[in-house]
This record gives C-alpha cells, sequence and structure tokens, in this order.
C-alpha cells in the first residue's frame, strides 16, 4: 500500500498494490499460498488464514450475544410516572386499570387499530396496537373494557408533553389481571 502526499492531504494510492503478486515472478496470484505460475511459496497468507478464522469466530459470537440478549424472559415492571424519554423504545411491563372505553378502528369488518387508556395509580399511558395485532385481539376477544385490571407488556413511545404511548407488539401481550370493577 502506497501513501503519498498531495495538497497537504494524505491519500491512498492502489490499495493492495503488493499484496496478492508473486515476490519472484510479480506476476498477480490472488489469495493463494503458492503462486500457480513459478510455484514460489507466498509470504503472509497463514496471517490472512487466521485472520479470516478469527473474524468468523467474533462474528458468531456476536450473533451468539445478540441472540441470548434477546431472549431475557420478562422486560422490567414500571411504573408509568417512571418512563422518561430514556425509555423510548424500551420494552416494559406496565399494570393498572382501563379508565375509558377502548376504540377499535374498523375496516372492511377487520380491526386495524385499538387504543384505550391505563391508569396505574401514578400515571395514564396510551396503549395501542395496529393491523394484525388488533385483529388478533379483536378476534380473541383481548381488548379489554373500561375498569378491567390488566398487565401489558409493550414498546414506550414518548412525544414531548403527552401521555407516554404503549405499543403492542403481539396479542399475547395484554394479559387481564381482574375483571371489570368500576370505582
Amino acid at each position: 500500500m502506497r501513501l503519498s502526499r498531495a495538497n497537504g492531504r494524505i491519500s491512498v494510492g492502489r490499495l493492495m498494490s503488493a499484496a496478492g503478486r508473486c515476490p519472484a515472478c510479480g506476476r498477480y496470484t490472488g489469495p493463494c499460498s503458492a503462486c500457480s505460475y513459478c510455484g514460489c511459496d507466498l509470504p503472509g497468507m497463514e496471517l490472512r488464514i487466521w485472520l479470516r478464522a478469527a473474524l468468523l469466530v467474533l462474528a458468531v459470537a456476536g450473533i451468539a450475544a445478540l441472540t441470548y440478549a434477546a431472549r431475557q424472559p420478562e422486560p422490567r415492571s414500571v411504573g408509568i410516572a417512571e418512563l422518561t424519554p430514556l425509555h423510548n423504545y424500551a420494552l416494559v411491563l406496565v399494570e393498572g386499570r382501563v379508565t375509558r372505553n377502548p376504540y377499535v378502528s374498523r375496516d372492511a369488518g377487520r380491526a386495524g387499530y385499538c387504543s384505550f387508556l391505563v391508569n396505574d395509580g401514578g400515571g395514564t399511558a396510551r396503549v395501542v396496537a395496529y393491523d394484525r395485532v388488533a385483529h388478533e385481539l379483536d378476534q380473541e376477544k383481548l381488548i379489554p373494557p373500561r375498569g378491567a385490571w390488566v398487565r401489558i407488556r409493550g414498546t414506550v413511545r414518548l412525544t414531548g408533553g403527552r401521555n407516554p404511548t404503549l405499543t403492542i407488539l403481539h396479542p399475547g401481550a395484554v394479559e387481564l389481571l381482574a375483571g371489570v370493577d368500576m370505582q
């Protein structure tokens, strides 16, 4: 690799100009361990093989670590009043009472959106479900009525000055803990 200085800036010349060339005949050999033209052994190929193997092991270890982190069994339980901008897009668990009748938007008989408010005594959050999730909640009669005590697993979205929004990612994220209790 050659570096040249032009106009006060360092520019990289032809990358890999010496790599992949035979030291005896000067012909291009590619990533081989011996020159296919003159049979000369090429230096440094063992290092490349070890480097590739190390990178492969590192990539597999990284994927394993991400898989382990993604399989955590239960998200952290938080109060609605504790939610801060640091919780944006975090998966959380919230328990509370449904304070208003749920709103379900239907298009051609199919639920495409559902929304309801949950209050845990410290704050209020809007819980929403879209498309497939809203349809499955409606089909399985899992949309909680007003006054029901529920446990919600969802991702937090905080927008300036409004109540936090919890987005339900799958129908199993809504648990009805107690029936309707009109207070």
